[in-house]
């Protein structure tokens, strides 16, 4: 009789500890983990528009395993007029403006994201005396209920349009306008 109490006693222990268990990866497993990564978009050594300046994120929000937020944003600033033949706010406007998305694969930088920004703003503000002009480009792209939202900009991934990157640290980001590369950084 007191070894079906010890065996009931442990056959207890054991099933509070598995039912207890299960509450605590229950519990930790319904928690939000937030991966962010983001760069400073700089001029290369070689590029033409020295004061051209940006940057972009990339955050993925999920709970208990399942993507919950998605966005990936950029910004250029480009003042005007420039070395890029931005001359005036005409010329702004019709500025092609790419920001593409690099992996290392096998030793090779290789492209997997092209994404196009959209001019959002021209601001002018007078500096020292001196009224100075910028265009300001955005993509803005988000995963809602599912689906790829284009609020600004727009970029294809691995060929598919309207798609929403997913980016690693060490990704490289290269922004060109008109064809011409003129600030690049590394996402950490």
């Amino acid at each position: 009789m007191q070894r079906k109490a010890i065996m009931l006693g442990a056959v207890w222990v054991a099933l509070s500890l598995f039912v207890l268990s299960g509450a605590i990866y229950a519990k930790s497993s319904s928690s939000t983990v937030v991966t962010k990564f983001e760069t400073e978009l700089e001029p290369c050594a070689l590029c033409p528009e020295p004061e051209a300046e940006g940057d972009s994120k990339f955050i993925l929000k999920t709970q208990a395993g399942v993507v919950k937020d998605k966005t990936f944003t950029g910004k250029v600033e480009l003042p005007i007029p420039n070395t890029l033949g931005i001359i005036d706010a005409t010329t702004a406007q019709s500025a092609v403006v790419h920001l593409i998305l690099s992996r290392l694969v096998f030793g090779l930088l290789t492209q997997y994201a092209d994404c196009t920004l959209v001019l959002t703003e021209i601001e002018q503000e007078f500096e020292d005396g001196v009224l100075e002009t910028e265009a300001e480009y955005k993509v803005d792209v988000r995963l809602k209920k599912g689906a790829v939202v284009n609020k600004k900009g727009s970029c294809v991934v691995n060929g598919i349009v309207g798609g929403l990157p997913d980016v690693l640290a060490g990704d490289v980001a290269t922004v060109f306008v008109n064809g011409v590369q003129i600030l690049e950084g590394t996402f950490a």
